[in-house]
């Protein structure tokens, strides 16, 4: 959904599984959202993400969080609280792909419960019932759905489009590289 315009993604964010329950949440969240494409829009760039990547959010995630504010508010009118729930339903959309380092300085209670609900259900189903129901309680396997939330929101796709192993230039390493034989 990168490459659709303002109004495809306004009016996909409004069916499911992106819409809310309540009404008021499913507004503060279109809202920031439209806000957020039209701040995006004087950016140059093809595609929503090329223009987030153009934009001084993508690039200072702290700065994001101190100042987002007042950047997208000047080109729309919106809430903060709004701007941030529909950035991050931006990100769910996979319209907008958030670094490891931007969602990390950016949290979010509710990022994982959407994420699940909108973005793979079907292999988050299949990954359940191929885990024993202590372990995907657990604090660990909480853990685990988050960091997979995460992998999901920086690459795009699903569960399924994660294949472990291959190494990015976009994710930060833990530890010395590997040495081959």
């Amino acid at each position: 959904m990168t490459s659709a315009s303002a109004e495809e993604v306004v009016s996909a964010l409004d069916r499911p599984p992106f819409r809310a329950e309540n009404r008021h949440t499913q507004w503060e969240r279109r809202s920031g959202a439209r806000a957020i494409l039209a701040w995006l829009s004087g950016f140059p760039g093809d595609t929503w993400q090329e223009r987030w990547e153009a934009s001084p959010a993508s690039a200072e995630p702290g700065r994001w969080a101190k100042e987002g504010h007042v950047w997208v508010r000047t080109a729309a009118d919106a809430r903060w609280c709004g701007i941030r729930a529909g950035l991050w339903l931006l990100a769910v959309a996979d319209v907008l792909r958030l670094p490891l380092e931007w969602q990390f300085s950016n949290r979010s209670g509710h990022l994982r419960a959407l994420t699940e609900r909108s973005r793979d259900p079907e292999g988050l189903t299949r990954l359940e019932g191929i885990v024993h129901p202590k372990h995907w309680a657990s604090t660990g396997g909480n853990r685990s759905r988050l960091v997979l939330t995460r992998i999901m929101l920086a690459k795009g796709g699903g569960l399924a489009d994660i294949t472990p192993g291959t190494p990015s230039s976009t994710w930060p390493r833990f530890g010395p590289p590997a040495t081959t034989r």
